[in-house]
C-alpha cells in the first residue's frame, strides 16, 4: 500500500475529503433548501447513495479513518433530506 500520495497521507487525505464534501453539500443544500424542489432527483438512487454512504461510514469507521467517516456521514444526511423533501412535495401533490 501506498503510504502517502502527493505528499499527503491516509488522514490528511480524510480531511480534503471532508472539505470538498462539505462544500459540495453545502451548496447542494442551500440550492434544495431554497427551492424545495427534488424532483430533478431519482428517489431510488438517492436511496441507494443512503445506503452506500452508510456503509462507508461504517467501514470508515472500522478503519479508524475518522475524517472520511465524516465525510460518508455528512453525505448520508444530506441524502436523507433530499428523499425527505422528495416524499413531502410528492405527499403534497397528491393531497392537491
Amino acid at each position: 500500500m501506498v503510504d502517502d500520495f502527493l505528499g499527503l497521507d491516509e488522514r490528511e487525505w480524510g480531511l480534503v475529503g471532508v472539505a470538498a464534501n462539505l462544500v459540495s453539500v453545502s451548496m447542494q443544500f442551500w440550492t434544495l433548501v431554497s427551492t424545495k424542489n427534488a424532483t430533478s432527483f431519482s428517489p431510488t438512487f438517492i436511496g441507494f447513495m443512503t445506503l452506500l454512504n452508510a456503509w462507508y461510514a461504517f467501514v470508515a469507521f472500522l478503519h479508524d479513518n475518522i475524517p472520511f467517516m465524516v465525510s460518508a456521514l455528512v453525505f448520508t444526511a444530506y441524502n436523507i433530506v433530499v428523499l425527505a423533501v422528495y416524499f413531502t412535495a410528492s405527499m403534497k401533490k397528491k393531497q392537491a
